[in-house]
């Protein structure tokens, strides 16, 4: 008689290891015969608790993301209206227009004084035109135009 078709000595075989794996080898006979002697006789299987990994603190949304030419965006009040599609709005912007107390209008842009444009601080900020600010890009640039 085969030892695996006794239900005592299958019992205590799988108890000792806890896998079917390991009970089919020591046996010498497949993990799926195991399994059938294992259901004919009733034999709970082990299942081994999930391991649940480590929740890892989240560095991708720290709160603001940055744009492709390095201008830092938050997520907006609700009731912004200047803010994109996606809820965010410029943080130059929005610490210039909490400094004057209104919003900024349509002809007017924030310009860094220091070119640090993750720097938002109300002593980096400079209110401007876009003419003005413009000019002050071009005066720096490859481009020189007369002023």
């Amino acid at each position: 008689m085969k030892e695996y078709t006794n239900k005592e000595t299958l019992e205590k075989v799988y108890n000792q290891f806890l896998s079917l794996n390991k009970t089919a080898k020591y046996f010498g006979i497949s993990k799926k015969l195991v399994l059938n002697y294992m259901k004919r006789f009733d034999i709970p299987r082990y299942i081994r608790p999930k391991k649940y990994k480590e929740v890892k603190p989240d560095t991708y949304h720290v709160g603001y993301i940055t744009t492709w030419n390095g201008y830092k965006k938050i997520k907006a009040p609700v009731d912004y209206p200047n803010k994109d599609n996606k809820g965010y709005v410029m943080e130059h912007r929005l610490v210039m227009e909490k400094y004057i107390g209104r919003y900024l209008e349509s002809n007017e842009e924030v310009h860094h004084i220091y070119g640090n444009k993750f720097n938002n601080k109300i002593e980096n900020l400079q209110l401007l035109t876009k003419q003005e600010h413009r000019r002050i890009h071009l005066k720096d640039s490859i481009h020189k135009i007369k002023i």
